[in-house]
């Protein structure tokens, strides 16, 4: 499964040397059915656009695919807070942000 959820307004970034500051809270609980290992996670995200049309769900975060993860054009901070390992991206254990 996959969704998403976005801040009613957005955040306005210059391309000025000034720095940025902003907060945000949130309270969420990933818990698993009993015996099943959950899914990838969830991201908090920072991006220049809200249109995920293109994204894969599962390791991909509802955020990339196979050719947008890793490239410099997608324009993306994310805070991965992660409950499987994936090989694949060198995760350190399975539960990692």
């Amino acid at each position: 499964q996959m969704g998403h959820a976005f801040y009613k307004q957005p955040f306005h970034f210059d391309s000025s040397e000034k720095k940025l500051s902003f907060s945000t809270h949130f309270v969420c609980a990933l818990v698993p059915k009993p015996g099943v290992d959950g899914g990838h996670g969830f991201a908090f995200v920072v991006s220049s656009s809200i249109d995920f049309t293109q994204a894969d769900p599962t390791q991909y975060l509802g955020l990339f695919n196979i050719s947008t993860n890793g490239s410099p054009s997608a324009q993306i901070l994310a805070i991965e807070l992660d409950t499987v390992q994936s090989a694949e991206f060198d995760d350190i254990d399975k539960d990692h942000v």
